[in-house]
C-alpha cells in the first residue's frame, strides 16, 4: 500500500522571512498614514505673528483700529472707516472699520446711492463713469448697511474710494452672504 507523502515546507513555502517582511511593511505603511494624517490635519487656523501689524502713528481716536502697515498707496481715514487706496488698481487694497452689536440696534437711515469720487486721494479716485458700459456693479468694500446709523459714515461709504468692480452675480449672491454673515457675527 502506498503511503501519502507529507508536506515538508510549513507556510506553503514562502517561509518566515517573507512573514517578517511583511509584517515590516505593514508597520512602515501604518506609520506613512499617520504621518500624512498628522500633516493634513495641522491645525493652521492659530494666527501667524505678523510684523508689520500695528497701529499706525497717525492713527488716533476711539476710531481708528489695529490696521496692517506699511500701506502701499495711501492711507485714508473717514469718519467711521480706514482704507488703503491703492492708485494703480484706483480701489482700495483693504478697508478696516469696527461693527458692534449697538451700532446695529441703531435706527437705520435712509441709503442715498448717490457715489461720488472721493476728493481725500490725493491722486483722484475712480469716478462714477469708469464703470458705465464695463458689465461690473459698484460693490461696497464697507456695506452701506454697515454704517446706516451715522449720516456721515454712510455717506462715505458711497465714495468710489470704497467701491470695486463686482459682477452682479458676485455682488448680490456670495459677497451679500458674506456681509450678511459679519453682521450676524457683530450681533
Amino acid at each position: 500500500m502506498a503511503k501519502f507523502r507529507t508536506n515538508h515546507q510549513r507556510g506553503g513555502g514562502k517561509g518566515a522571512s517573507y512573514s517578517i517582511r511583511l509584517v515590516i511593511f505593514f508597520i512602515m505603511f501604518v506609520a506613512g498614514l499617520l504621518w500624512i494624517y498628522k500633516y493634513i490635519s495641522k491645525d493652521n487656523t492659530e494666527p501667524k505673528y505678523i510684523p508689520n501689524y500695528s497701529i499706525p502713528a497717525g492713527a488716533t481716536g476711539d476710531n481708528r483700529y489695529y490696521l496692517p502697515i506699511p500701506c502701499k498707496g495711501q492711507l485714508v481715514h473717514h469718519s467711521q472707516f480706514s482704507l488703503c487706496y491703492n492708485e494703480a488698481d484706483e480701489e482700495a487694497s483693504w478697508v478696516a472699520y469696527e461693527l458692534t452689536k449697538k451700532m446695529l440696534k441703531l435706527p437705520n437711515l435712509p441709503r442715498k446711492d448717490r457715489f461720488e469720487a472721493d476728493t481725500d486721494i490725493n491722486t483722484r479716485s475712480a469716478n462714477y463713469g469708469d464703470y458705465t458700459g464695463s458689465g461690473y456693479t459698484r460693490g461696497h468694500l464697507v456695506p452701506a448697511a454697515d454704517m446706516s446709523w451715522n449720516d456721515t459714515a454712510l455717506t462715505q461709504t458711497f465714495l468710489m474710494s470704497n467701491i470695486t468692480p463686482q459682477l452682479s452675480a458676485f455682488n448680490g449672491g456670495i459677497w451679500r452672504e458674506l456681509e450678511e454673515d459679519v453682521r450676524d457675527w457683530a450681533f
